[in-house]
């Protein structure tokens, strides 16, 4: 764990079923860093201020924290089915229907050193035939009905 980083037992435990998606202990404490920043956050949720938000600024140089989304190992696989368990284990009623919703966009970027841009149909387009250049994102969410809010989220 980082040192001066004190976190309630319920996230910690909370953030302790994310632990087998990363392979060394010291990114495992960066994620839990970042995510607690998130967390903390209520305004703009960049990484310094996810640094901010967990008030670690100071004490943790951006750049390493930058290096988490681009050098570190981890599998975003697991760590997007372990957050779906939670969803559907703490947040549908016992035997209710899981709703699931997909998306996909293009982040049009363009460029030599983007990572993964490729020409693929761009649906946002208004011509039925446009290709766009950039990264296609797919998105999978879990509709529920919270007891606080009116409508699907």
């Amino acid at each position: 764990m980082l040192p001066g980083l004190t976190l309630p037992a319920s996230w910690r435990s909370l953030l302790d079923l994310f632990r087998p998606a990363f392979r060394r202990g010291s990114t495992f404490a960066l994620f839990t860093l970042l995510a607690t920043g998130l967390a903390a956050r209520t305004t703009r949720r960049t990484v310094v201020g996810m640094l901010a938000g967990a008030g670690m600024a100071a004490a943790v140089s951006f750049h390493s924290a930058c290096r988490f989304f681009s050098h570190h190992a981890w599998d975003v696989d697991p760590i997007g089915l372990v957050l779906a368990r939670l969803i559907v284990d703490r947040l549908l009623p016992d035997g209710a229907p899981i709703t699931v919703v997909v998306d996909d966009t293009l982040f049009r970027r363009w460029g030599p050193k983007v990572h993964a841009a490729y020409w693929t149909h761009d649906g946002s387009a208004q011509d039925p035939n446009a290709l766009g250049r950039g990264n296609r994102w797919v998105i999978v969410g879990i509709v529920l009905t919270l007891r606080f809010c009116t409508r699907p989220v």
